[in-house]
């Protein structure tokens, strides 16, 4: 079975993520983050801001190695580096959490999802605890939420799968 490309971004854990589990089950898995340069150079995003970002990135790295894997980072537009990631390691699969930032971040999913589509990758939306795709008035989403926080965590997969192919870089720095 070809590897599944698991799509990090805002959830930066091994733990309750269900995107890294389900791909876990299926075989080999590539995590894969974009180090995207409309984030890195917006206006309103400090120096802080990355090295905190590089830092979790850090940590993330470090979890999925305890657990035989590693994290691959990719400096560009997700929807051009994504497709690109696919096409070399023969994934035919992403998986990812849904992001909560409705305009930027949905309207980015979309290009990402047709790039995918077009070289023939599927995109698998996970919404993450929590999270609704809709919009809901506020008992609505009070309750689901609670709910959510109530339901047992996703749990972290017991071993992570990377192809040898895939390239062990480290994490940047500033």
């Amino acid at each position: 079975m070809p590897p599944t490309l698991v799509w990090y971004r805002r959830d930066l854990r091994t733990q309750d993520h269900e995107p890294l589990v389900k791909a876990c089950l299926r075989g080999c898995v590539i995590p894969v983050f974009v180090l995207d340069d409309a984030l890195l150079f917006h206006p309103e995003t400090a120096v802080a801001r990355v090295e905190f970002l590089l830092y979790s990135l850090r940590a993330l790295d470090a979890r999925l190695r305890e657990l035989g894997g590693r994290l691959l980072i990719e400096r560009g537009q997700p929807e051009q580096v994504l497709p690109r990631l696919a096409q070399r390691h023969g994934c035919r699969q992403v998986l990812a959490h849904t992001d909560s930032e409705r305009l930027v971040g949905r309207v980015r999913d979309a290009r990402v999802g047709r790039a995918l589509l077009d070289n023939g990758v599927s995109l698998e939306w996970i919404e993450p605890a929590g999270a609704s795709a809709e919009l809901q008035p506020y008992g609505a989403w009070n309750r689901q939420w609670h709910g959510a926080m109530a339901a047992a965590l996703v749990p972290e997969p017991q071993r992570v799968v990377v192809p040898e192919q895939v390239p062990d870089t480290p994490v940047p720095d500033l």
